[in-house]
């Protein structure tokens, strides 16, 4: 048997820590009240540990439209012909999910143009909401904005903010609370 080198193995455990530069633009408004776009350089300190896949992975936000259903996990099985694992609960409350039909996918069951998947309720009902509707779909886009308008309310009132950017982001919080006024009149002329 080999004997290992003490610095080999110490280089194996230890994480190689890398920085990374990435650039993004900050909006200003100097004492003109003009706006101005500035590139702002940072540079992020990256950890690379025994396993990198999860400090590697990044945010994203995906929007689609989807067909669903709710159902058990006990029907979603028999409906995809599996039998019910015992670890796992055949009342819990799920949604039978489909992707709209894709010519770079094939469907993965026959009743079905697109992908299914289960997906558990509360997973399922923090990220979709009913849009059958053009009424269904104001109030989605209203409940969002009215979620980024009490976000940027709060970040305003916390004292964080550079004094350079209240003025833009004063106006912004205007014309997003106008823009809600406007979506709450449609919505209550569409009742």
């Amino acid at each position: 048997m080999a004997k290992k080198n003490k610095n080999e193995s110490a280089e194996k455990k230890a994480p190689v820590k890398t920085t990374e530069k990435s650039t993004t633009n900050t909006i200003a408004v100097n004492v003109d009240n003009e706006i101005k776009a500035e590139p702002v350089v940072k540079e992020q300190p990256q950890t690379n540990t025994a396993n990198p896949l999860p400090a590697m992975m990044k945010n994203y936000i995906g929007t689609k439209t989807i067909k669903a259903l709710a159902m058990t996990r006990g029907a979603y099985n028999k409906y995809r012909g599996w039998e019910i694992p015992a670890d796992e609960d055949a009342s819990e409350a799920v949604y039978l999910v489909e992707y709209p039909a894709d010519p770079l996918s094939k469907p993965n069951h026959a009743n079905h143009a697109g992908y299914i998947s289960m997906s558990p309720k509360y997973v399922f009902d923090k990220a979709y909401a009913l849009s059958e509707t053009f009424l269904d779909r104001l109030h989605i886009e209203k409940d969002d904005l009215d979620l980024k308008i009490a976000k940027l309310k709060a970040g305003l009132s916390s004292g964080k903010v550079p004094k350079t950017e209240v003025a833009i982001l004063n106006l912004q919080l205007n014309t997003m609370q106008h823009y809600s006024k406007i979506l709450e009149t449609r919505i209550n002329s569409a009742k």
